[in-house]
C-alpha cells in the first residue's frame, strides 16, 4: 500500500508541475502577444497622425505666404520616426528577447 501512495502523490505531483510550466508558457506567450499588439496599434496611429499631417500640410501649402506646411512637414516626419522606433520594437518583441 505505501508503493501505490507514492506513485499516486509522485502522479499528482507531476500533474501540477505540468499544469503549471503549461501555464506559464501560456501567459509568457499572451504577454508578448499583447505587447506586439500594443506597439503595432500606436505605430499604427502615429502612421495615421503623419498622413493627416501631410494632408493638413499639402492644403496649408496650397495657400502662399502662410509658412505653417513647414511645421506640420515636421511634426510629420516625427510622427514616422515615431512608428518607425515602435515598429522596431514590435518586431523584436515577437521574435522574442533572447532569440535571433
Amino acid at each position: 500500500m505505501r508503493i501505490l501512495e507514492n506513485i499516486i502523490l509522485l502522479l499528482g505531483t507531476a500533474a501540477r508541475i505540468g499544469s503549471a510550466c503549461v501555464l506559464s508558457a501560456v501567459e509568457r506567450t499572451a504577454r508578448r502577444n499583447c505587447l506586439t499588439a500594443f506597439l503595432l496599434v500606436g505605430a499604427l496611429v502615429l502612421l495615421l497622425g503623419a498622413m493627416g499631417l501631410m494632408i493638413t500640410s499639402l492644403f496649408i501649402g496650397l495657400t502662399p505666404y502662410l509658412g505653417a506646411n513647414w511645421a506640420a512637414m515636421i511634426a510629420a516626419g516625427a510622427s514616422l520616426a515615431g512608428s518607425g522606433l515602435l515598429l522596431t520594437i514590435a518586431l523584436r518583441v515577437s521574435k522574442g528577447a533572447g532569440r535571433e
